[in-house]
């Protein structure tokens, strides 16, 4: 499945950092027919990113076009839902930046802008991990009210398409999927599961209510 092809939100089950790694290799390569800018940001509980695999495929040698991917890639920790929110936040404060930023370039200008629209991956690892340390410190409501917050922006984010495209990976490990048997998993496998599970571990609830397409790896 070509990357443009995915859905808005998806949730990857048991990834590899090699699959991961090519797939977000080639979200930040540019393409000939667009001048946009490709961004990524990962965001992490368990310091995670694959960087030996992702530097197989792009080497980190100070070319000017492996360069600029490394420019648009942001690496961030969190490890509480709470700190999640705040991230997102920044996203959308960001990508607000820039269309007031181009929206000047462009009544300033006779010509087109240099750079395109944003074409932005967000992919969130260690959701299961920011719960847990969350409910750590506060009660069972407030915990789920701060993950549905969380996962209501990321759904807001990938839902606009004012000057923006954004797609967001949500991965889980195969144990997170508590509620399916290897049968079920077999047969969600690149396909909508919205409301085929019960929803007992966090990454049951997330792939029932706020995720468009499980891919299992």
């Amino acid at each position: 499945m070509e990357n443009e092809e995915w859905d808005l939100i998806t949730a990857w089950i048991s990834s590899t950092g090699s699959h991961l790694s090519q797939y977000m290799s080639s979200h930040l390569r540019p393409t000939e027919k667009s001048n946009e800018v490709r961004q990524l940001y990962f965001i992490d509980a368990t310091n995670s990113f694959p960087l030996q695999q992702f530097q197989n495929l792009i080497p980190y040698n100070g070319e000017d076009e492996n360069k600029r991917i490394y420019d648009n890639i942001r690496i961030i920790t969190c490890l509480e839902l709470g700190e999640l929110a705040m991230v997102l936040n920044k996203i959308i404060q960001s990508i607000q930046l820039n269309k007031i930023k181009r929206q000047k370039n462009t009544t300033t200008q006779s010509e087109k802008p240099k750079e395109g629209n944003l074409n932005i991956l967000i992919v969130v690892n260690g959701l299961e991990t920011m719960f847990r340390n969350t409910r750590f410190k506060e009660n069972v409501e407030v915990t789920h009210s701060v993950l549905r917050m969380a996962l209501l922006k990321l759904r807001i984010l990938s839902n606009e398409r004012n000057g923006y495209h954004l797609r967001s990976l949500v991965l889980f490990p195969l144990e997170e999927m508590k509620n399916l048997s290897t049968k079920q998993l077999k047969r969600l496998k690149s396909s909508s599961n919205r409301g085929q599970n019960d929803g007992s571990s966090v990454g049951d609830y997330v792939c029932k209510y706020y995720v468009d397409r499980v891919i299992i790896m």
